[in-house]
């Protein structure tokens, strides 16, 4: 007779050793490939609802741009747009607009600067930066002009600051007035 284990105890180890190779095949294969299969059909869910928003954007796509079209006929109908020989002379002109306000509010340009040209939904722009100092009639009467132009002028950013310095109380107080205007040329025929 050989020394060792009884019947019941081998039977109980190998049932044992049995359910560990279970469990372990379990945890190591079975269920990260589950896990894999879950993770996959989340991302496949959210592909899907982003594709249908792309497929909704795409239907939108005709309609904005015949839109965009008649916007873009609207303001040429409008005088919106300006014309000459070149960027430059558009430049002078629109200075000389926004000068002659300035002047008639008692206001003074300090400094301009061209801030460049762009092209904003097909049609080409020019901005230009100007630096006004004068008081808040220079600034309505400014924004008042630009607003009025023919053809179309538009503010594309406006700072205001009061000089720290007292003054008078008769006597409004000084401004400084940053304006970039953009001035929209003519787009080419597509």
């Amino acid at each position: 007779m050989r020394p060792g284990l009884s019947v019941p105890v081998r039977r109980a180890l190998a049932l044992t050793i049995l359910l560990f190779v279970l469990w372990a095949a379990w945890s190591f294969v079975v269920s990260p490939a589950a896990q894999l299969s879950l993770g996959r059909e989340a991302d496949i869910t959210l592909l899907v609802e982003e594709l249908q928003h792309l497929r909704s954007v795409a239907a939108h796509r005709p309609d904005l741009e015949r839109r965009s079209r008649a916007l873009t006929a609207r303001l040429a109908s409008l005088e919106g747009y300006w014309t000459g020989p070149s960027d430059e002379a558009i430049a002078v002109s629109v200075q000389n607009l926004v000068r002659q306000a300035v002047s008639a509010g008692g206001g003074q340009i300090t400094s301009t600067s061209d801030i460049g040209k762009s092209v904003d939904h097909g049609s080409p722009s020019l901005t230009i930066r100007f630096q006004v100092s004068g008081t808040l009639e220079t600034l309505q009467r400014t924004l008042t002009a630009i607003a009025a132009a023919t053809p179309a002028l538009f503010v594309g950013s406006l700072e205001v600051s009061a000089s720290g310095a007292a003054v008078a109380s008769s006597q409004p107080p000084v401004l400084t007035i940053d304006v970039d205007v953009t001035a929209y040329r003519q787009p080419a025929p597509a």
